[in-house]
């Protein structure tokens, strides 16, 4: 019996030191794990890399303390429902607070970054399209375009080549396709003056492609800082003018960041189930309004990246915060109510940035730099480059024939324009719009104008749809007839093959011969020339023009 009892009782010690080796191992190995963290394929020391990280934020919160001084001690009004929608307000009942203290704030941000997150990031970022090497510019300019926006990233081009080339030389344009036709993106390959890049979209998860979550948008930055000493994101409808340009990157260098402010307040515009990724509550976001995302200054510095673009790449792969399941983008602007829409990729980072900055992010805002948004702002600027260049050396008589058949079913139009008294002036020409219908413009008027360009076949439907949309405005329906009987009834004075131009090759409009005015005026000396003198004008144009025409 002695026997028997000792044996069990050495059973028991050993089954004991196994569970405590294993458990002191487990410990060191989970210690071992806090300690260190894989990041872009390194293991780093987190004691150490946060350490670096908060001396970095200290630096860039006096400059925050300095700009924004004002903005941060600003009274606001408590909440009630009587306020404005978009009114930062306190909520009295809310519960929150956030931590004051610096480390404690990046602690809050960094301590987000969930590991099996961090590693679905690094493995993204391992994709051959993801791989970016640096530029050596001072400036990498970024956007990105579906086919859906094709038209608006064209004007938008427009505006940057002629903005940003004449005034600075030290940069670089990349321009990711994210649903491009094949038509599309050999367009702009030809015309965009900058590199294309296809972004991986179907090598993501299903969850991740859809592009209304801006998860490939968060991506392509965080592929992308590293890149150049500046990061300017640009999204399609952005339009750049000079103005506070240079003095914008010189702020964004040294506070690392500047966005353009956004519309309506973070609780209301901010997903739940985002919140709680971040451990926080709508309600304390109540005093705060949204950052805008449509364009991003970002400098190329180890704060910009680990504090801020890393943790909105690691959000953009958790399944519950960039893209919470349900969230939709569209929202009811007379009501007050936390979480009832959301912002994807702008929601994260304004999220990340209220965080470390909490009052002062007012620092954070453009506030020199002259620009707009023009969303659904459409150019054929490829169409428009591609006729330029087909009608160099053209003598004027080639400019014409090309021209003719546009610019004369645009004087019929205009015709019943001015017969439907929608055009007037003093000298009865065509050239004053009447104001009261200036915002019918587009929408209805300008079809018309629009209708050579359309197929033979979707002309007739194309106007009767138009028609169907008339604005009640006297004389619409004598204007609407004017073109059935003279355009597009099968009896019409003119028929569709005389004046259908969808097929034509070459310019579709008159801006080649307008531009050869231009150039004719420049030539000479004055407005009424010697006869003699205009004929050797015009001689040396054929001239010049003959060898290209002939061939």
């Amino acid at each position: 019996m002695k026997t028997k009892g000792c044996r069990q009782v050495a059973l028991v010690l050993v089954v004991a030191v196994v569970i405590l080796i294993t458990y002191l191992t487990t410990g060191r190995n989970e210690k071992r794990s806090m300690e260190t963290f894989e990041y872009r394929g390194h293991r780093l020391n987190y004691n150490d890399h946060f350490s670096k990280l908060l001396r970095l934020y200290q630096q860039k919160m006096e400059v925050a303390q300095t700009n924004a001084q004002q903005a941060a001690t600003r009274k606001r009004n408590i909440c009630t429902n009587s306020l404005p929608w978009d009114e930062e307000c306190v909520d009295q009942n809310c519960n929150h607070t956030e931590p004051e203290s610096l480390p404690a704030r990046l602690h809050s941000v960094v301590n987000s970054l969930h590991p099996t997150d961090i590693a679905t990031l690094n493995r993204i970022m391992q994709f051959e399209e993801l791989q970016v090497q640096p530029t050596g510019k001072q400036i990498l300019f970024i956007t990105a375009a579906s086919s859906n926006h094709f038209l608006e990233s064209q004007a938008m081009l427009k505006n940057f080549h002629e903005t940003v080339p004449p005034n600075f030389s030290n940069y670089s344009l990349v321009y990711y396709d994210i649903g491009l036709t094949i038509d599309q993106r050999t367009q702009v390959v030809k015309h965009c003056k900058c590199e294309v890049r296809t972004f991986p979209l179907q090598k993501l998860e299903s969850w991740m492609r859809k592009l209304k979550c801006y998860i490939w948008k968060a991506l392509v930055v965080q592929a992308n800082i590293k890149a150049a000493d500046m990061l300017v994101w640009m999204d399609a409808s952005v339009r750049l003018t000079m103005e506070g340009l240079k003095e914008t990157l010189q702020d964004a260098q040294i506070q690392g960041i500047n966005m353009r402010s956004g519309h309506g307040l973070m609780s209301q515009h901010i997903d739940t189930h985002m919140m709680n990724y971040f451990n926080t509550t709508a309600c304390f976001y109540s005093q705060h309004k949204i950052l805008g995302a449509a364009l991003i200054f970002l400098q190329n510095g180890q704060f910009v990246r680990d504090a801020v673009i890393t943790p909105s790449a690691v959000c953009a792969v958790n399944r519950n915060c960039m893209c919470p399941e349900n969230s939709q983008i569209s929202c009811n602007n007379k009501t007050r109510k936390y979480g009832k829409c959301h912002r994807y990729d702008q929601a994260g980072l304004s999220m990340i940035l209220t965080k470390l900055f909490g009052n002062y992010m007012d620092s954070l805002r453009i506030k020199k730099l002259s620009y707009t948004l023009k969303r659904g702002d459409k150019f054929e600027y490829f169409d428009y480059l591609e006729s330029k260049s087909n009608c160099e050396g053209l003598t004027p008589i080639a400019i014409i024939h090309v021209t003719y058949k546009r610019q004369e079913i645009n004087e019929f139009i205009m015709a019943g324009l001015q017969q439907v008294e929608f055009i007037t002036s003093q000298r009865g020409t065509l050239q004053v719009p009447f104001q009261g219908y200036l915002h019918y413009k587009n929408k209805w008027i300008r079809r018309a104008a629009a209708l050579p360009l359309l197929p033979l076949q979707q002309v007739q439907d194309a106007w009767i749809d138009s028609m169907n949309q008339s604005p009640d405005v006297p004389n619409a329906d004598e204007f609407n007839d004017y073109i059935v009987t003279n355009l597009v009834d099968y009896e019409a004075r003119f028929p569709l093959s005389l004046w259908n131009h969808h097929q034509t090759f070459g310019p579709s409009t008159n801006n080649n011969l307008e531009g050869f005015h231009s150039r004719l005026n420049a030539s000479l000396n004055h407005r009424h020339p010697n006869l003699y003198r205009f004929i050797e004008i015009i001689k040396k144009i054929e001239k010049s023009g003959r060898p290209s025409y002939l061939s």
